[in-house]
C-alpha cells in the first residue's frame, strides 16, 4: 500500500510513499483519484524505500496534471539531487513509523542501519 504525504518543500510538495513491499506505482489510478479530490497538480514525488530498498531507484517522480498521472514523464530521482530536508524528513517519517518498515523488503540490518544514521 502507500501514504500520500504533503510537504512545504518547494520542489515537491506531495510525496507517495510505499507502505510496504509492494511498490505503490501499480495504483497510480487509486493515488491520481486522491490527488484529484483534493485539487493537486504537479510534480510527484515517490518514496519507494520499502518496496526497492536501498537501492538508486528508491526515488522516482512523475508529474500529475490535476486528473491524470503524466506517465511519460516518470524518472528516477537521484536522492543526491534531493534536498537534504527532504530526505531528512522521509528518513524521520519512518523512525516513527517504523513498523512500516517491518513489512518492507528491508533487511533487520538495513533497518537497524537507517533508524540508527537518522537519530
Amino acid at each position: 500500500m502507500f501514504k500520500i504525504r504533503h510537504l512545504k518543500d518547494s520542489q515537491y510538495k506531495v510525496v507517495v510513499v510505499a507502505t510496504g513491499y509492494d511498490t505503490p506505482l501499480s495504483c497510480l489510478n487509486i493515488i491520481a483519484q486522491r490527488l484529484t479530490e483534493e485539487a493537486f497538480h504537479g510534480p510527484v514525488l515517490f518514496d519507494l524505500l520499502c518496496s526497492n530498498g536501498l537501492e538508486d531507484n528508491r526515488f522516482a517522480s512523475i508529474s500529475f496534471d490535476g486528473k491524470s498521472f503524466l506517465k511519460k514523464t516518470f524518472h528516477v530521482v537521484d536522492e543526491q539531487l534531493l534536498p537534504k530536508q527532504l530526505l531528512k524528513n522521509q528518513n524521520e517519517f519512518f523512525i516513527t513509523h517504523e513498523s512500516i518498515l517491518s513489512a518492507s523488503v528491508l533487511t533487520k540490518s538495513e533497518i537497524y542501519n537507517l533508524v540508527s544514521a537518522a537519530r
